[in-house]
């Protein structure tokens, strides 16, 4: 019984962390583009500035990584323009803004 017991202490905390892993990370924001560029034919902005920034609570996005993004968008927007929506960044490390 203590084996046991033992035994699931250690297993524990591995499929804790296991857990923690999610994705797609996610975050809500108003923010302003900081940065564009263009590869191909899809457009790419990072953004920052935040006037509002809500971190999922099934599976967060920090600020601070949420600012070091390209995010993936639909249409190209200007350097110093807001931002709106939904940040998702996949297991891939592929972030998009939706």
């Amino acid at each position: 019984m203590k084996s046991a017991l033992a035994l699931s202490f250690l297993i524990l905390p591995l499929i804790s962390n296991a857990a923690l892993a999610c994705a797609p990370a996610e975050a809500q924001f108003i923010g302003q583009v900081t940065a564009s560029k263009v590869e191909g034919k899809t457009c790419f902005v990072k953004v920052g500035n935040w006037t509002m920034f809500n971190e999922s609570g099934v599976c967060p996005l920090d600020e601070s990584n949420a600012s070091s993004l390209w995010l993936s968008v639909s249409s190209c927007q200007a350097v110093g323009s807001f931002a709106s929506g939904y940040i998702s960044v996949s297991e891939d490390g592929s972030a998009k803004l939706n």
